[in-house]
């Protein structure tokens, strides 16, 4: 098995939790409890599988304990019973089996149980569910043990990822020996996936410990892979708010590859798929910081305008401009969806504003819209920008870059021309 299936195990895992677990909700954009320890790490939802028996895995009817069935399986049995697990066809009964098996796992089964699965790849039956709840718990029994067979008998390109997994179950069982192999093997190829899975399991019990250690162990890595786990780990047990707050504890630094500036793409992310309400104020907060990022402002503005183009053009023009070229980011997509919904509220307002950079670049926003409608209007509002540096002498062209794209203004005689100049993705990053 390699990285590249990883996220389709986290899918299976989703539909099994899914059928597994009636009127599991979702409270603040926010997976809850059950859901969110399946989808993080498998090996929390065993105990789940488990509340159905006693802590010994027997049944209980009526308050009565059914000695008869008990199962002490170990060793060969074990092995076993797990090679007939994996045949069973339906997946929910297989997954079901499967995590009832896993907490009576030992360190000296985990070897067979790694062969079964190696039995089935050669048959060609995959099994993410099974796999990649099976590498933690590897971790959690036998860290050392597991590690070392990882770096002498699997593939070079699974490592990271295995050592993640085996790092995340060998942090909830013994932190401190997960801690102290981690600074013994900082040269290793896998040590960053191995950190992510200690910080990951270490934030799901202390997120304070887990923050400090990533501003040490992490010092000269990609901290962008290191402040995931983080902000996961912040969302689920703090909400929004407290994501946001655990965010404001970071040490002020602005570098790139610093913590804090690495941190704010994911709560970025969390947050405007989850509240872009909430995800407008922190843009807002953030946007004369150098923390501010206008790809962000740019996706924002948009989704606003979407519903509500005078809004998003108001908060555009709110915000300070770029400090990269002075220009207003999204004016030119959101003045389009403000034109296309309400053009007389938007000429309105292109009206009461006095000039400024701000109602230039808001007159060419709206004239590019006009021209794209064929409205012979479009000279009459280009006739209206102060900046004359937009409006070159006949026969003559200029490149203006607007806040969603390079634009030509192009005057012969006294027609203006507006062409949109086609650049390469990697030239410029979107506004």
């Amino acid at each position: 098995m390699n990285t590249s299936r990883l996220p389709v195990a986290l899918a299976i895992i989703g539909a099994f939790v899914g059928g597994l677990c009636v009127g599991v909700f979702v409270n603040n954009g926010s997976l809850s409890s059950t859901a969110a320890s399946v989808a993080n790490g498998v090996e929390h939802a065993s105990n789940g599988a488990m509340g159905r028996r006693g802590s010994s895995g027997t049944k209980t009817t009526g308050g009565k304990t059914d000695d008869s069935a008990k199962e002490l399986l170990s060793g060969d049995e074990l092995v076993k019973r797990v090679w007939t697990t994996l045949t069973i066809a339906d997946e929910n009964e297989r997954h079901a089996e499967w995590l009832r098996l896993l907490p009576k796992l030992t360190r000296e089964d985990a070897l067979a149980i790694r062969g079964l699965f190696q039995k089935m790849d050669a048959e060609g039956r995959r099994f993410d569910f099974e796999w990649f709840s099976f590498w933690p718990k590897w971790g959690e029994l036998d860290g050392p043990g597991a590690l070392a067979y990882l770096s002498a008998n699997e593939s070079a390109s699974w490592r990271p990822t295995a050592a993640e997994m085996l790092l995340r179950g060998w942090s909830k069982s013994d932190p401190n020996a997960a801690r102290a192999w981690l600074t013994a093997n900082a040269a290793s190829p896998f040590y960053e996936g191995a950190l992510r899975g200690y910080l990951d399991g270490v934030a799901r019990l202390d997120l304070a410990r887990a923050t400090s250690e990533a501003l040490v162990l992490g010092s000269g890595k990609d901290m962008a892979q290191l402040t995931e786990v983080l902000v996961e780990q912040a969302l689920q047990q703090r909400q929004i708010n407290g994501m946001i707050e655990w965010w404001r504890t970071l040490p002020e630094d602005s570098a790139d590859g610093s913590a804090r500036k690495a941190a704010v793409e994911h709560v970025y992310s969390r947050l405007q798929t989850a509240d872009v309400d909430r995800a407008q104020t922190w843009m807002t907060e953030l946007a004369a910081t150098p923390y501010r990022s206008d790809d962000q402002l740019g996706e924002v503005a948009e989704k606003i305008a979407a519903a509500n183009p005078a809004r998003a053009v108001e908060w555009v023009a709110s915000l300070p401009p770029s400090p990269q070229d002075g220009h207003y980011i999204a004016i030119g997509r959101t003045m389009h969806a403000w034109g296309e919904q309400d053009a007389p509220a938007a000429e309105t307002w292109l009206n009461s504003l006095d000039p400024s950079p701000l109602r230039d670049q808001a007159i060419v926003a709206y004239a590019r819209y006009l021209q794209g409608i064929q409205s012979p209007a479009t000279d009459q509002w280009l006739a209206q920008v102060q900046d004359k540096t937009l409006l070159q002498p006949r026969n003559t062209a200029q490149t203006f870059i607007l806040s969603d794209g390079p634009v030509r203004l192009q005057r012969s005689g006294n027609d203006i021309t507006i062409d949109t100049l086609m650049i390469h993705p990697s030239s410029s990053g979107r506004r």
